[in-house]
């Protein structure tokens, strides 16, 4: 799902390791359907995809946004959806991400490293929507986006 980063066309997507000189990215993720059994049964879990400079593996990293069962999704239904990204200061490890969902924190990670040089910023917003791995998508899936809106502070729901 859209998110921002500063990949530079060389690393922060597709297995492209970061290692803090190189790029980052912080792009929105989710997950098939939750299904029967769960109390969020035929809700989709959404989160987060992070290339940073302290992950372990080559791939991202997928973190649920899981305040209080916010990022489980409902099928055809609006939601206003915020990111924030605060890139570290070079030598620190105070990078910040936070999500909302209508209004409500579903997610906040400090002590974030996405840099080790003053080089790397943030360059894009990413509006795609990414299936992973090199298989197809074993069906249509639709996503409906508008209002995008980048900005320096909090923005919060439009007003009805």
């Amino acid at each position: 799902l859209p998110g921002l980063a500063g990949t530079y066309g060389k690393a922060g997507w597709g297995g492209r390791r970061v290692d803090g000189t190189n790029g980052w990215s912080m792009r929105g993720h989710f997950k098939l359907s939750v299904g029967e059994g769960s109390p969020l049964v035929g809700k989709n879990p959404i989160g987060s995809y992070a290339y940073h400079a302290d992950m372990k593996g080559s791939y991202g990293e997928a973190w649920m946004w899981n305040n209080s069962g916010l990022g489980t999704l409902e099928n055809n239904r609006w939601y206003c959806i915020e990111q924030y990204v605060k890139l570290n200061e070079v030598g620190k490890s105070n990078g910040v991400f936070r999500s909302w969902v209508d209004g409500r924190l579903a997610y906040e990670k400090t002590g974030l490293r996405f840099r080790t040089t003053p080089n790397l910023k943030i360059e894009t917003l990413w509006m795609d929507v990414y299936h992973g791995g090199t298989k197809p998508a074993p069906r249509d899936h639709t996503v409906f986006v508008d209002n995008v809106v980048v900005a320096r502070s909090y923005i919060g729901p439009m007003r009805k």
